[in-house]
């Protein structure tokens, strides 16, 4: 028990610091976390993914999901994504992002994918709770679609 918060409390620290999880990026990220201290974190990461499909302790799973942990690749990339238009919306102060954006290509293809999920009725809900809190959708609009209730 002791180890496994030991490991939280360090991705915690990184998320706070870098704004994501996803260890294995050098992407904004300073070279002091390149270290074994990183490698060794990112493992417990992925064993604590692959337990969140299986049999991980509900405090532990939840604890875990409150910072963006996810278990499927999936979700992860979708997580990804998002991630990078909160930090588009950031830097930019809106959410038009250009079809071609030089600094992230496949973001601008990225948002139409979502739009076109949304005007097809095909969004998760839990992921256009998500797209609405940013601004990218608005709340009428949410009510106007029907929406899946289960995360694909």
């Amino acid at each position: 028990k002791h180890e496994w918060q030991v490991k939280f409390n360090a991705l915690c620290l990184f998320k706070q610091t870098f704004g994501h999880i996803d260890l294995a990026s050098k992407a904004n990220c300073s070279s002091s976390w390149w270290s074994e201290e990183r490698l060794s974190l990112s493992r417990w990461l992925n064993n604590q993914r692959f337990q969140l499909s299986k049999r991980a302790s509900k405090q532990e799973a939840d604890r875990l999901r409150s910072i963006g942990v996810t278990s499927t690749s999936r979700t992860r990339f979708w997580n990804k994504r998002f991630n990078h238009l909160v930090a588009f919306k950031k830097a930019n102060g809106h959410l038009r992002v250009p079809i071609i954006c030089k600094e992230n290509p496949k973001l601008g293809h990225w948002v139409n994918n979502q739009k076109q999920k949304i005007r097809q009725g095909r969004m998760p809900q839990e992921r256009m709770k998500k797209l609405e809190s940013l601004g990218l959708i608005s709340n009428r609009a949410r009510n106007s679609k029907k929406t899946k209730s289960v995360e694909q």
